[in-house]
């Protein structure tokens, strides 16, 4: 039996096939696309079955009838003249009701949200949603700076730590860890950066930094360690300075203290120390010309400092006596010596007096005692002191005459009349 070939094209295939397809064994050989298909004697196979030829086009043929027409969830398959054309097969992924974890080294797409607005453009290579509608270029690393809207959902550290539950609606990192809502009691830990608004409750620890008021005024400063205030207050009756030096005022400035004590039954002030060991309390004033930084020698008749005793006129607080010390001479420089004077000053109530008239008691370097007018003391003969110092001199009331202490003719000290 000879062997018999049918040749012919693709357009030509369907005339070169018997009606009733090829017999078993019957080859036809197709000229153009150089495919042979050999006659199976099975009416399911009326051209035969193909035997050489099979190009990447029948095999992309087959996978893409083969996807098209499989049951499949969440994807669809797309094969047709445009695809065939091009060689390929499309697939759609259907996200919209799944639930679950993606893993992928890499995404490659736009982002859209339901509404279709673009979160990510893949052309551009930026995120370019609500949040970052201001964002350009890739946002790598950090972000540092202002974020400005509504961030839904948690957020969590790097080591995978919750930071802020979205559904609990709290901060519950480590350093707000016991935080529900505003943040009310303690706060165990270091803060780190700025705290906005008010705090209630008490700090346990250490706080880093300085310390602003409402209006921007530095309370605390962080980098000399220093406390700035116009209002300090100390509740209760103990204030440590582990120096021993508490220091007001500038070098250059004047200053006052006050101190106010309504109840006259107590003192106001009170200094304490050990006298068996030498440490009982000295009240001490250190004066001099230039700057308290740079202080200049004193000259004669400086005033020293001194206590003013005043009294309330009904309209202010006016002097009425003044204790005060004065330098009474030249100073020689080095010579750990300022000649002294102590006055004692009072407001005159004398006829015709007026303000700031004073009368003086003094009492120089020279030894030297003065006042205006001096009143002995006053004794009876029967209380003239048993042991009088030589120089004494008093106004006997018995014998109304003055009288002084000495030691007559060298042998027999005695009271004698002095007028």
């Amino acid at each position: 039996m000879p062997l018999q070939i049918r040749r012919g094209t693709n357009a030509e295939r369907e005339a070169l096939i018997p009606s009733n397809g090829l017999v078993v064994g019957e080859l036809l050989y197709l000229t153009d696309s150089q495919q042979v298909y050999i006659g199976t004697g099975n009416s399911g196979e009326h051209q035969g079955l193909a035997v050489t030829g099979f190009t990447n086009e029948n095999a992309v043929d087959a996978a893409g009838a083969a996807l098209v027409a499989g049951a499949h969830t969440n994807i669809s398959f797309t094969y047709g003249a445009t695809q065939d054309s091009a060689g390929r097969i499309d697939a759609t992924v259907d996200l919209s009701d799944y639930t679950g974890t993606i893993t992928a080294d890499a995404f490659k797409g736009s982002v859209f949200a339901d509404d279709s607005t673009l979160l990510v453009d893949a052309v551009s290579g930026r995120i370019v949603g609500p949040v970052f509608a201001n964002v350009t270029g890739n946002v790598t690393g950090n972000v540092t700076g202002n974020v400005t809207g509504d961030l839904i959902g948690s957020v969590f550290a790097d080591n995978s730590t919750l930071l802020v539950d979205a559904v609990s609606g709290r901060i519950v990192g480590p350093v707000f860890s016991n935080v529900t809502g505003n943040v009310v009691g303690n706060v165990t830990g270091n803060v780190v950066g700025n705290v906005t608004g008010n705090s209630e409750g008490y700090h346990t620890g250490d706080v880093n930094g300085s310390i602003f008021a409402d209006d921007s005024t530095l309370l605390v400063d962080g980098i000399n360690s220093s406390l700035h205030t116009s209002s300090l207050t100390i509740e209760g009756n103990t204030f440590t300075s582990l120096s021993n030096d508490i220091i007001f005022g500038s070098t250059t400035d004047r200053m006052s203290i006050r101190i106010w004590q309504d109840d006259i039954n107590l003192p106001f002030l009170v200094a304490g120390g050990v006298i068996d060991s030498g440490d009982s309390p000295w009240f001490a004033t250190e004066i001099s010309r230039g700057t308290n930084l740079l202080p200049v020698i004193v000259q004669q008749n400086d005033l020293l400092s001194g206590t003013l005793f005043k009294g309330f006129d009904g309209s202010t607080f006016v002097r009425a006596a003044t204790i005060a010390a004065q330098v009474d001479d030249v100073v020689v420089a080095d010579s750990s010596m300022v000649p002294g004077k102590l006055l004692f000053i009072v407001q005159s109530s004398l006829a015709g007096a007026v303000a700031n008239d004073n009368l003086f008691f003094t009492f120089n370097s020279k030894g030297t005692l003065s006042a205006p007018v001096i009143q002995t003391g006053l004794y009876a003969t029967i209380d003239l002191p048993a042991a009088p110092a030589f120089g004494m001199i008093v106004y006997n009331t018995t014998t109304n005459k003055f009288q002084g202490y000495q030691n007559t003719s060298g042998t027999t000290p005695e009271w004698v009349d002095l007028s």
